[in-house]
């Protein structure tokens, strides 16, 4: 097993763990999941009322799915990779889907009850 990337208390980070941990992409396709579920939870932590301060210093992502609703996928995927994300196309191209997968295995794992994968999985405009 992989070591957990996020140590933050959120069951969406929860869940983003054993996401990553189940990929059996080839290695180069493992690291743009990676890098776009890095980058969605470092979206959700520019949020202070999302975020918790460790006693080491260091910021924590306490909001669970059950705190968002699906413009937080619109909002990270037209606004926020783009104007605070440097990056090629290769990110902003497959963001959309790796999310979507991660919103579906999210479900498929428990971690968000049907209204909000209903939800969630309504909001991507990208097919």
């Amino acid at each position: 097993m992989t070591k957990d990337k996020f140590e933050d208390p959120s069951d969406i980070s929860k869940a983003a763990n054993g996401f990553l941990n189940s990929l059996t992409y080839s290695p180069k396709t493992k690291k743009t999941y990676e890098n776009v579920i890095t980058l969605f939870i470092s979206r959700l932590k520019h949020d202070g009322s999302a975020v918790t301060e460790s006693e080491d210093g260091t910021y924590l992502l306490k909001n669970n799915w059950a705190d968002y609703d699906g413009g937080i996928f619109s909002g990270f995927i037209e606004r926020w990779i783009p104007r605070k994300v440097i990056c090629g196309k290769g990110i902003k191209r497959q963001a959309p889907i790796v999310l979507k997968r991660f919103v579906v295995w999210s479900y498929k794992k428990g971690y968000l009850n049907k209204g909000k994968y209903e939800e969630y999985i309504g909001s991507f405009r990208w097919k």
